[in-house]
């Protein structure tokens, strides 16, 4: 539990620094992509924006943290990005992506959240 949580406390300060400096960038080279995934997230600016937030806030977060609960963070960060091609069955791709893309936001932001108000 206390490794969880200081996983979660480093993604949520991975992302505050990602929201103010995250370059609109794909993490993925756009000419050369095969996923579909990674296909929408190019042709699309919005979600290639979301898309940074998250790519930085996981570059941030491995940077501080141990070799165990960084190889923990990367393999949840592979299981979502992963999970992004289930959308490509959904009768809206484009809004699943965005939805998709929106709560893994929100599962970074929100402990931090929920820490203010235990004070």
């Amino acid at each position: 539990m206390r490794r969880m949580r200081a996983t979660i406390l480093a993604w949520t300060a991975a992302l505050a620094l990602a929201g103010a400096s995250a370059a609109e960038e794909p993490d993925v080279n756009c000419e050369k992509v095969s996923e579909w995934s990674d296909m929408m997230v190019c042709g699309n600016p919005d979600l290639t924006a979301k898309n940074a937030k998250v790519s930085e806030a996981y570059r941030q977060a491995q940077q501080g943290l141990s070799p165990e609960d960084a190889a923990q963070v990367s393999e949840v960060q592979a299981a979502w990005k992963k999970g992004r091609a289930k959308c490509q069955q959904s009768d809206d791709p484009t809004k699943c992506l965005h939805d998709y893309y929106d709560t893994r936001i929100k599962t970074i932001v929100q402990p931090a959240n929920d820490a203010d108000d235990d004070e």
